[in-house]
C-alpha cells in the first residue's frame, strides 16, 4: 500500500513522468496495479496534498 505522503513525495521529487508505472518502479512491493486501485479510491485534491 501507498500513502499520501509517498505519493506527494513523488509529485515534488519526479520530473515530468508522473505516471503509476513510474512510481511502482521506486516503491519496493508495491505494483502499477496497486497505484492505480489507491489513487482511482482516494479523493485526492490540490488542498488535502
Amino acid at each position: 500500500m501507498i500513502t499520501k505522503q509517498q505519493y506527494v513525495e513523488y509529485l515534488l521529487s519526479t520530473i515530468g513522468n508522473y505516471t503509476g508505472s513510474h512510481l511502482a518502479e521506486h516503491l519496493e512491493g508495491v505494483s502499477h496495479d496497486l497505484v492505480t486501485d489507491h489513487l482511482s479510491k482516494e479523493r485526492l485534491t490540490s488542498r488535502s496534498l
